[in-house]
Order: C-alpha cells, then structure tokens, then sequence
C-alpha cells in the first residue's frame, strides 16, 4: 500500500527493486549513518533544551521509518 492504496503489479516490481538497491547503496549508508551521528550528537552535546533533544530524537525516528519501510518491502520481494 501506498498512501492508502494499492500499487498495480508493474509500480510493485518497480518499487521492490528501487528499494533493494537504494538500501543497499552507499549513499543511502552515509546518509542515514550521518544524520543519526548528528541527532546523536545534538541530543547529548548541544542540546540545552527539551526542542533540541525532542529535535534529536524526531530525526532518529525519521530515519527508524525509513529503515523499517525498506525492511518490508525487502521481504515482500522474497
């Protein structure tokens, strides 16, 4: 399902394999990996404020979505 709805055969494969190779990539590891070593890092150096840790750990959770998403569709293709 893609924002409520479902993918016909054609955009499926397409996306599976989209998928597959975009969580495999180098780009998507430096990526993801620099964007949690900076909420990391503003949680537990630069945050002087709730925001800042909310801010950290809204960024952790984006990418933990994105992860997660990657995952299902990883295993649909199985």
């Amino acid at each position: 399902l893609y924002k409520g709805k479902k993918l016909d055969e054609d955009k499926t494969i397409e996306l599976l394999e989209s998928a597959d190779k975009f969580s495999n990539s180098a780009i998507w590891k430096i990526l993801s990996d620099d964007a949690i070593y900076n909420a990391n890092f503003m949680m537990y150096n630069s945050s002087r404020d709730f925001e800042g840790m909310m801010f950290g750990k809204a960024v952790l959770y984006a990418i933990d979505i994105i992860k997660r998403r990657l995952e299902q569709l990883s295993k649909l293709k199985k």
